[in-house]
This record gives C-alpha cells, structure tokens and sequence, in this order.
C-alpha cells in the first residue's frame, strides 16, 4: 500500500488513511503504520527513496494501539491478524514482552486459519537446530507448503 504512491502527497494520504483505518479498528493498518515510522522502515522504500523519518515515538504509538485491534480480528478469525499477533511476541513488540511459546501458538493458529505465510515462521522454529522444538519432518511439511504456494519465505 504505501509502496504505491508516486509522490510525497500521495504518502501523506495514505497515512492519513491508515490512521483512519486503525480508528476503525483495523489492527493491520495500525501494524503498517508503525513499520513505517521504525527505524528500520526499508520494507516501505520505493522510487520516493525513505518514505518516511524514522520517528520511534510514533512507531511505538502505533503498535500499542493496534494490538488490542488485531487481537479482536484475531479472535474473529483472521489468519493474517492472527499472524500479526504472532510476531508482536516473536520480537516482545510493546505492549507484549518476548514468549516464543505464545509466538508459536499464534503462527499456528494463523495457518490453521489458512494463512500460508504463517508457515514461513512455522519452517523457521522447526528447521532451527537450535530450538526446542526443532523438526526435520515439520519444517520440511512447511517448507513444501511454501515452495509449492509459491509463498515467500525468509529463514
């Protein structure tokens, strides 16, 4: 979405669509926003180069408001709020602290809900040597799932 305008008037409209977004409840919107006021907001770079001055007030303004927002889409049933949640423990994104366990549950839940880049997360604890859950025959189930969707995945 923000990679779409072609000029800085255009990316102000957005965000201030994506803040009308997250009024309304939507959690994704808030999630976006926040990314793109991080420090590192390199996700959102385009032809206009650094869309955005890292402002990490702002950024962490926007997280803490759209958590409760994704929870309840979460709890809806949306795989991807669902995924959103998930990653908020994966890092201890503010207002939640650290818990791989809950980041676990939640990337689950996500792809049960048929959110396949859920599975990107689900390859990455599985495939980890390291990890506790560690799982050759798990990590290669995802990693089909991913491959065969076409789906993206970063380990």
């Amino acid at each position: 979405m923000l990679t779409e305008a072609d000029s800085v008037e255009q990316l102000e409209l957005l965000m201030q669509s994506l803040e009308r977004e997250l009024a309304n409840g939507n959690g994704r919107a808030g999630f976006l926003l926040a990314n793109a006021y991080g420090l590192d907001n390199s996700f959102f770079k385009h032809e206009l180069g650094a869309p955005l001055k890292p402002d990490f007030e702002k950024a962490l303004h926007f997280f803490k408001l759209s958590f409760p927002a994704l929870c309840k889409e979460a709890e809806l049933g949306n795989g991807e709020a669902m995924h959103l949640v998930g990653i908020y423990y994966q890092g201890g994104t503010p207002p939640v602290a650290r818990d791989s366990a809950q980041h676990m549950v939640w990337s689950h839940r996500a792809f049960e809900a048929g959110y396949i880049p859920a599975a990107n997360d689900l390859y990455s604890y599985y495939s980890n040597k390291n990890s506790e859950v560690y799982d050759q025959e798990k990590a290669a189930y995802y990693l089909k799932i991913l491959t065969d969707t076409g789906t993206r995945f970063v380990v």
